[in-house]
């Protein structure tokens, strides 16, 4: 049997006299990394088969609880967090290139964050924290986490639209440029489209992908007609998409809007147009034959006639038929003077079937509003011209500019 009275070295379990059996060995030799020999010591070891020399009694016992710490990367550094132990003064925080070690003491803490800094961006490490009792006496690490350093691509200025930087997108997150991290995540948390959200938060980019002075995507007055100072908040079935069309719907002022983008949300259910109103400024143009200039434009043939209940609840509207995926019309509401490029294939896509346009070309007693389906065009009515309220039922998508 060798004599094991050196700081460091490796020795076979089988080898250990029973006075210096480790309190758990899962590896065929153990690698003494710490501590010094002793009267009173016993050697400690951790699943991995590390070991260190530990006070066998005496003073506080050995902190030998369960840490699973937390890794958030940034440019050159981890941030490290953990859940406090009560048999814990301090904890000390290691890193390594391989899980397997050597591993290098960063630093100890009587907190439970720790940044460790001066990282190497783009490679692996490894990270572990260790209680310290109030005797000086360490435990053992029982969770390892990894993570990776990065200098995060800068976008969502102008020229520099996060959607449009495929570095950015690569690597899945970013820097804006007042250093808030974004991270490219999926909208509804697990597959499909994904959208950049703030990192910790519920904030998402605008849809063009552009943020300036900090702020993020608004939601929508109820009108549809005007940004709020609400931020919208992400949920699983709010965005479910985004696409560019040539113009895009603001206001009744800025009605072919360009360089602008709209979020999708997953697509409602069908209904007819008065069955989803209830109360509010949206629903003032379709109960009063869409002459009414709340929430409309005030004419009987506007390409933005008023919102929807559904979606105005959302922080969204119904979209113009200029918007979608459908081919040009041949008869485009006149009300409005504009002459709209159509998006056609840059368009929002119908959700399973003829779905509803904010768009409306009324004549005399009844409400006709512009539906669409894939690239086809076609009519809704909400109501029957007896003034009786039935209407057709469509299927919902509301969008985000």
């Amino acid at each position: 049997l060798p004599a094991i009275s050196t700081l460091s070295g490796t020795v076979s379990s089988s080898q250990l006299p029973s006075s210096l059996t480790p309190t758990s060995v899962s590896a065929s030799t153990l690698q003494i990394t710490g501590g010094t020999p002793g009267a009173g010591k016993v050697l400690t070891s951790d699943a991995n088969g590390n070991a260190t020399w530990q006070a066998a009694s005496g003073g506080a016992p050995v902190p030998q609880v369960s840490i699973s710490p937390t890794a958030v990367d940034a440019n050159a550094r981890v941030d490290l967090s953990w859940t406090a132990s009560s048999l814990a003064a301090t904890y000390n925080v290691y890193y390594a290139r391989s899980q397997a070690g050597p591993w290098t003491k960063a630093g100890n803490t009587a907190s439970t964050t720790y940044t460790v800094n001066s990282l190497t961006n783009n490679t692996a490490y490894f990270f572990a924290v260790t209680p310290v009792n109030s005797s000086g006496v360490e435990g053992t690490y029982t969770s390892v986490v990894s993570s990776t350093p990065n200098a995060f691509t800068t976008c969502g200025n102008a020229g520099n639209g996060c959607y449009a930087n495929t570095n950015a997108m690569t690597d899945g997150a970013a820097k804006l440029p007042d250093g808030t991290i974004i991270d490219y995540t999926f909208a509804n948390g697990s597959s499909g489209f994904k959208v950049w959200k703030e990192r910790g938060g519920s904030r998402i980019l605008p849809a063009n992908g552009l943020v300036a002075s900090g702020n993020w995507q608004k939601q929508l007055t109820r009108a549809g007609t005007a940004f709020s100072a609400t931020d919208f908040i992400l949920s699983s079935t709010n965005v479910a998409g985004r696409v560019c069309p040539t113009h895009v719907f603001l206001s009744h002022s800025e009605m072919t809007a360009t360089g602008r983008c709209l979020y999708y949300d997953a697509g409602n259910a069908a209904q007819s147009l008065n069955a989803a109103m209830g109360n509010g400024i949206q629903t003032s143009d379709w109960l009063n034959f869409n002459d009414v200039s709340g929430s409309g434009r005030g004419i009987s043939k506007s390409y933005y006639e008023g919102n929807i209940k559904t979606c105005a609840d959302k922080g969204m509207r119904l979209p113009v038929m200029f918007e979608t995926s459908m081919n040009q019309s041949s008869s485009p509401p006149t009300g409005d003077g504009i002459v709209p490029t159509w998006a056609r294939s840059n368009g929002v896509p119908s959700h399973s079937g003829w779905t509803w346009t904010a768009s409306a070309s009324a004549p005399c007693c009844s409400m006709d509003f512009y539906t669409w389906s894939g690239t086809n065009e076609s009519y809704g009515r909400m109501w029957e011209e007896d003034g009786s309220f039935g209407g057709d039922l469509r299927f919902v998508r509301c969008v985000l500019p």
